[in-house]
């Protein structure tokens, strides 16, 4: 089992809780990666979005005896529907812009490759905590020998069969050796913050047992007196009010 496996590598774990970026810091480079990127024109846009299974479906039948490498099939396929999706954004103008349809249907701009602004949030932190971007609770199980470490999250079956496994052989070692767990929060203004540091094993219990092959009667009787740990967040989930620990 795996607490056979790192009962003799000096174990440690992480738990990184994480705040949405504040609102108002996301115009800003020193907190957002920002690039621009070309996407498809509004007419495209509106044909996947309506006629999207049937496109699907008639390339699926056209690719079972053929190939289209460079998309030119699916580029005819999808100029075929520009009557229909016109039709339809004839409508959608109307309504959602009742004075000034008619000129912008005139215009023609519907039919160009638009610009977007991307912005994905900066995780300016030291590894490996920098490297995963996602709001959801995280906790890092970490060896020092030697130097090495997984990490467990409610965001994929991968993750959490991780953490079900290692949270598990961490709490069966904890009743025979002292496995510390520190506290971080990474906070709506991009700078990661010490919490608490605790003596004794803390554990996410999200998704513990998930995606693994141990008893549930196991998973009950483990997580039955272990410290487990949240974050009490503010009702609008802007802001970490407090960590609580529990068992």
């Amino acid at each position: 089992m795996v607490d056979e496996m790192v009962a003799d590598t000096d174990p440690f774990t992480v738990i990184l809780f994480t705040e949405p970026l504040a609102r108002e810091l996301w115009r800003y480079k020193q907190y957002v990666h920002m690039r621009r990127v070309e996407i498809v024109s509004e007419l495209d846009e509106i044909i996947f979005r309506v006629f999207g299974d049937e496109l699907n479906r008639r390339m699926s039948e056209y690719l079972r005896t053929r190939s289209d490498p460079d998309n030119t099939h699916l580029k005819v396929l999808v100029r075929s529907y520009y009557p229909q999706g016109e039709a339809v954004l004839k409508s959608e103008y109307k309504e959602r812009y009742p004075r000034c349809w008619k000129k912008r249907l005139a215009s023609k701009k519907y039919t160009r490759r638009r610009v977007k602004l991307e912005k994905k949030r900066r995780y300016e932190m030291p590894e490996p905590f920098g490297f995963f971007d996602t709001l959801l609770p995280q906790q890092y199980y970490f060896m020092r020998n030697p130097e090495t470490f997984t990490r467990g999250c409610s965001i994929g079956s991968g993750t959490r069969e991780n953490h079900s496994y290692y949270a598990l052989a961490f709490i069966d070692l904890s009743n025979r050796l002292d496995i510390p767990t520190f506290v971080l929060v990474y906070d709506k203004d991009n700078a990661l913050k010490f919490v608490e540091k605790s003596d004794r094993l803390l554990v996410l219990p999200d998704s513990m047992g998930s995606n693994c092959d141990v008893d549930h009667a196991v998973v009950r009787r483990l997580m039955k007196h272990a410290l487990k740990v949240e974050a009490v967040r503010r009702r609008d989930y802007a802001e970490i009010k407090s960590i609580r620990v529990y068992e």
